[in-house]
C-alpha cells in the first residue's frame, strides 16, 4: 500500500506538500503558469492603451474610472476561467503523484477538460457566494447604517460623526471579509471532490462541506501560511518597482510597470500551486480519517493485480 496514504498531522501534511512541489517542480510550475500568463497578457494589453494597473492617480478622470472597471471585469473573468483549469489540473497531478503514479502537464489539462463545464460552474458558484454576495450585503448594510447615522448626525460633533462612519465602514467590510474566508474554506475541496469522485456541482459542494468539517482550522492555517509565502515572494520580486512608486507618489512609468508585472507573474508561478497541493492532500487525509480511503485504495489495488496476472498467464 502507498505509504503516503495514512492520517497525517498538519506538519506532516505541509512536509508532504513541499516534498511533492520540490520533487515535481517542473510539472506544477508548468501547470500553474497558465493563470499568471493570462493575467500578464491582460496587464500588458492595458499598458499598451496607457493604463498602468496599480499606479496612483490623485485626480482620476472619467476615462481612468472606465478603464479601471474594465480592468477589474477582465481580471474577474480571467480568474474564473483560468482558476477552473489550473485548480483541476493541479488536482489531477497531485492525485497521481500522491498515489505513486506518474503524470505530465498535458495529461493533467486533458483530464480537467473532460469535466470543465462542471468545474467552471463550481468556481462561479463559490465565487458568487464568497465575494459577490457578501459585497452586496455589505453595501446594503452600510447604506442602512449611514442612513441611520444621518438621522442623528445633527446632534453629534463632526469628530464623533466621522468616527461613527469609519466604524460602520470597517465593521461592515470586516464581517464581509470573514464570511468570504469562511466560504472559501468551506468549499475548498469542491473541485477536488468533483474530479476525484465524478460528482455534479451541487453534490461536490455538499461533499466539500462534509469533508472540511473538523478540518477548517487546519485549512485556515494552510491558507494563512501560503498567503504569507505568496505575499513575501511577490514583494521580494517586485521590490524595485514598489520603491520607485513610493518615491514618485505612487506613479509607475512603463518600464517599472513591466518590472512589477513580470515580478508578479514569477511569484504567482512559484507560489500559486502550493496551496492547491496542500488542499488536495487534506482532501485525501480527511477521506482516510472519515472513510478509510487507504483501505479502499488497497482493496482496489489487490483486485487489479489478479486480473493483470491472469492476462499475463493467458499470453
Amino acid at each position: 500500500m502507498n505509504s503516503a496514504l495514512r492520517p497525517m498531522s498538519t506538519s506532516e501534511l505541509l512536509d508532504r506538500t513541499f516534498h511533492l512541489y520540490r520533487t515535481h517542480f517542473a510539472v506544477f510550475a508548468g501547470i500553474g503558469a497558465l493563470l499568471p500568463a493570462l493575467y500578464l497578457m491582460m496587464e500588458l494589453a492595458f499598458l499598451r492603451f496607457g493604463y498602468v494597473a496599480g499606479s496612483a492617480n490623485p485626480m482620476p478622470t472619467a476615462n481612468d474610472v472606465a478603464m479601471t472597471m474594465l480592468y477589474v471585469s477582465c481580471a474577474v473573468l480571467i480568474f474564473v476561467f483560468g482558476y477552473s483549469l489550473v485548480s483541476g489540473a493541479v488536482f489531477h497531478a497531485v492525485s497521481r503523484l500522491h498515489l505513486g503514479q506518474q503524470v505530465t502537464i498535458v495529461e493533467s489539462y486533458k483530464e480537467v477538460f473532460t469535466r470543465f463545464p462542471t468545474v467552471l460552474r463550481l468556481i462561479i458558484t463559490v465565487f458568487i457566494r464568497a465575494i459577490i454576495g457578501p459585497l452586496c450585503v455589505a453595501f446594503l448594510t452600510l447604506v442602512g447604517v449611514l442612513m441611520s447615522l444621518r438621522a442623528v448626525i445633527g446632534s453629534m460633533s463632526r469628530t464623533a460623526a466621522f468616527a461613527g462612519v469609519l466604524v460602520a465602514v470597517l465593521g461592515t467590510f470586516l464581517l464581509a471579509g470573514i464570511w468570504t474566508l469562511y466560504i472559501c474554506i468551506k468549499y475548498s475541496m469542491s473541485v477536488t471532490a468533483c474530479l476525484a469522485e465524478k460528482l455534479p456541482a451541487r453534490d461536490a459542494l455538499n461533499r466539500s462541506r462534509f469533508l472540511t468539517q473538523q478540518a477548517r482550522l487546519r485549512i485556515f492555517l494552510i491558507f494563512l501560511l501560503m498567503g504569507i509565502i505568496g505575499l513575501a515572494l511577490n514583494y521580494a520580486l517586485t521590490a524595485p518597482s514598489l520603491v520607485y512608486a513610493f518615491m514618485h507618489d505612487g506613479k509607475l512609468t512603463v518600464p517599472w510597470a513591466i518590472w512589477e508585472y513580470l515580478g508578479g507573474f514569477a511569484a504567482s508561478v512559484l507560489a500559486g500551486p502550493i496551496s492547491t497541493i496542500a488542499i488536495v492532500l487534506v482532501y485525501y487525509d480527511q477521506r482516510i480519517r472519515k472513510e478509510a480511503f487507504d483501505l479502499q485504495f488497497m482493496m482496489e489495488s489487490l483486485n487489479h493485480h489478479p486480473q493483470e496476472q491472469t492476462a499475463m498467464s493467458a499470453t
